[in-house]
């Protein structure tokens, strides 16, 4: 990425840029964010190559993985406008509100502020406005504020969403109201909401929600998440935890072979407490 640099910027050697994209994508393959947002604004611009807006949006959408705040304002500029995807506001949404979060990029915290403003319109008519503003004052945005975001969720419930009954019940879990959380995490099971019966497994598993421990029901309930998304690594962590959890340690390793099998870096991004009991045992 320095040598890339170098090439870009002149810094001593001649500016050479197609030469700075051949160094770059050596960086951007190895996974630096760096690179592979530099090669997204190249191509975006066309700057030292052919204009390319797929090739942009392909290049910050693997920068946005390694959570580069620029390729992810630069994403959301991109479905705001159709540039190599389709117009999207809900994921402008999504992007720009990432990439404010920590209120340090300019453009992104203009574009989110603008954006607020429209949704505040829309979700009054529309489910997945109303679901994505809930879910920016729930996760998404720079400052959490839960009422504001059961406000708008539930405004996308009334008007027939389906996407904002996990997140309600993860919320007034979170806020000790677990009346309101097996009400709504029961409604995303219904709904064959995968979240919401992960949830709910861990809740008859520890013995939560006002819900008496009791390994039939969670079993039942993470394998009812399995049948609907079997290739889901995640799934079979939670099934892997709650072995652990009544105490069948055989059973648990089972399950994280088993998430190994289906998603090899699962446990390189996500260090769960099935991953630490089974590395935990093996240095032993």
């Amino acid at each position: 990425t320095l040598l890339a640099d170098c090439y870009y910027f002149g810094n001593c050697v001649d500016i050479d840029k197609k030469e700075a994209i051949r160094w770059f994508k050596i960086g951007a393959k190895k996974g630096d964010a760096y690179a592979q947002t530099a090669l997204g604004n190249m191509y975006l611009d066309g700057d030292g190559c052919t204009q390319d807006y797929s090739e942009s949006v392909y290049w910050y959408e693997q920068a946005a993985e390694g959570e580069n705040i620029i390729a992810m304002c630069n994403l959301g500029y991109c479905y705001l406008n159709g540039y190599g995807v389709k117009k999207n506001r809900y994921s402008a949404f999504y992007w720009y509100s990432q990439a404010d979060k920590d209120g340090k990029l300019e453009a992104a915290s203009k574009s989110i502020a603008m954006l607020l403003n429209d949704f505040e319109i829309y979700a009054k008519t529309d489910e997945y406005a109303a679901y994505q503003l809930g879910m920016y004052y729930y996760l998404w945005g720079r400052k959490r504020n839960l009422q504001e975001a059961i406000k708008w969720l539930r405004k996308s419930v009334a008007l027939d969403g389906v996407d904002a009954l996990s997140p309600l019940g993860k919320i007034y879990e979170e806020i000790g109201d677990e009346q309101q959380a097996y009400y709504y995490f029961m409604r995303g099971v219904e709904k064959q909401q995968t979240e919401s019966m992960n949830a709910l497994a861990y809740a008859y598993a520890n013995g939560t929600l006002g819900l008496k421990r009791n390994q039939d029901a969670a079993m039942r309930m993470i394998e009812m998440a399995i049948s609907v998304e079997p290739e889901e690594a995640n799934w079979y962590d939670s099934k892997g935890e709650i072995y652990y959890i009544f105490k069948n340690y055989q059973k648990a390793k089972e399950m994280w072979l088993k998430v190994k099998s289906i998603n090899p870096d699962f446990y390189t991004k996500y260090d769960t407490e099935l991953n630490k009991y089974i590395n935990k045992q093996l240095n032993k």
